[in-house]
């Protein structure tokens, strides 16, 4: 039963900091406008572009689910995603920031439709409801931590520290979901 609960808990804080990345580049946007030199357009169409790949690929994901299984394809999406996020605090250029960010796109898309089923698979037939619902309220409570904390750390050591810190406990989080998972 703890083991149970723990990988829950770990599959879903796993899933959790995509959305810390992906509502840092929003909520730290005022910061990284001007530190990178991003014009307003340029600055939307990170997101954009991201979002744009990520919806493209649902439906690619979720085949590549039924083929591959789901494990493999959300760690590659955990850990493809968070070590973007990492990378994007290192890029100094547009172009490549908007290489990063479709990057982003494709394997966030990996951690959606295959965390679904994982979620749904530690749970019985008549709970399958409740676990999506608790998958899909790990990201938004990953958006109320940061809007909570995010402006403080923001202000205390900068936006590339955050993404470096979320980045990096999202990479943390997905080797010990991964280290778990092996020993089962």
């Amino acid at each position: 039963m703890l083991f149970r609960s723990l990988t829950i808990a770990l599959l879903i804080l796993c899933q959790s900091f995509q959305g810390l990345i992906q509502g840092g580049l929003a909520l730290f946007l005022p910061r990284i406008k001007p530190d990178l030199g991003l014009t307003f357009t340029q600055a939307g169409s990170l997101s954009f572009v991201s979002t744009l790949v990520y919806a493209f690929m649902q439906i690619p994901a979720g085949y590549l689910v039924d083929r591959f299984g789901p494990r493999r394809l959300f760690l590659l999406g955990t850990l493809g995603t968070n070590l973007l996020g990492l990378t994007f605090s290192m890029i100094h250029a547009y172009p490549w920031l908007l290489v990063n960010q479709g990057a982003s796109g494709f394997f966030r898309s990996l951690l959606f439709a295959p965390g679904l089923v994982l979620i749904a698979s530690w749970f019985p037939p008549n709970r399958r409801a409740t676990a999506m619902g608790l998958f899909i309220t790990g990201g938004f409570s990953s958006n109320v931590l940061l809007n909570l904390v995010g402006p403080a750390l923001e202000a205390a050591y900068g936006w590339r520290f955050c993404f470096l810190l979320f980045s990096g406990l999202g990479v943390l989080a997905a080797v010990t979901y991964e280290i778990g998972r092996a020993h089962v």
